[in-house]
């Protein structure tokens, strides 16, 4: 079985605190900033790889795509891609702030 990337198992732990005494549970998703990183990654190793064909991209991009996927609950890259960049402009419709 494949182990998740330490960028994964790190998003979890930092979002998994909310408190659910008398309440339901929240609904966990990720910074707007970490979405936008791994956006960028997937997006530039795409680019990489149709420029180079290396192995080392392929499974660099498939890492990316990875932690992507299982962030925005699908097994499609496009479709992770599109649910990613819709929370992340409605974060900033809502102006919760980037992290850089």
């Amino acid at each position: 079985m494949r182990q998740a990337p330490a960028a994964a198992t790190v998003w979890v732990k930092e979002l998994v605190h909310a408190s659910y005494a008398g309440r339901e549970p929240a609904v966990i998703t990720a910074h707007p900033s970490l979405l936008r990183e791994l956006v960028e990654r997937c997006e530039t190793l795409r680019r990489r790889l149709a420029a180079d064909n290396s192995a080392e991209t392929a499974r660099r991009l498939e890492d990316a795509a990875y932690t992507l996927c299982v962030i925005m609950a699908t097994r499609q890259l496009d479709t992770a891609l599109f649910v990613a960049r819709r929370q992340i402009a409605e974060a900033m419709r809502q102006k919760q702030p980037l992290r850089h």
